[in-house]
């Protein structure tokens, strides 16, 4: 998929899920392809570039990209054990400090959910809802909708 079609799914996909009531949305960067390490490179570029122009959309991990270098890839798609929770922690502790600055300003409720997307390609989409447990910690709720062609 060319990076402007990505970039303009994913925009119009947020817009849709905002429009639900979703106030922000915490965004872990996708990572590389084992084989072919610049397959996604677009993606994570649009990503990017998503984050810095919505401003509801964080960026919370780029440590994804890492892995393959680093051999924390199982296969060619996923990740080892070990990969999933150095971004566990560090997307849970930036959505921890993201909140925890809020939380003066605004009522946090857990039914006002927190989006988070993980996923290797854009489609199909994946989407975990996600709730604050507490300073750099995040507990999965629930696989709330998996499709193949959103918007």
């Amino acid at each position: 998929m060319a990076k402007a079609e990505y970039k303009e799914k994913t925009m119009a996909f947020f817009q849709a899920v905002k429009s639900l009531g979703v106030d922000k949305i915490f965004l872990i960067q996708i990572g590389n392809h084992r084989e072919f390490p610049d397959r996604y490179v677009p993606m994570q570029e649009a990503q990017e570039e998503i984050a810095e122009e919505m401003e509801d959309v964080i960026m919370t991990s780029r440590l994804f990209r890492t892995f393959r270098d680093r051999g924390l890839m199982k296969d060619s798609f996923h990740y080892k054990q070990e990969a999933y929770n150095l971004v566990g922690e560090e997307a849970g502790a930036r959505t921890g400090e993201i909140l925890t600055k809020e939380a003066g300003k605004i009522e946090i409720i857990i039914e006002q959910v927190l989006l988070m997307l993980i996923g290797q390609s854009p489609f199909p989409w994946r989407l975990a809802i996600r709730f604050f447990k507490g300073p750099g910690k995040m507990q999965l709720a629930g696989i709330t909708h998996t499709c193949t062609d959103f918007p």
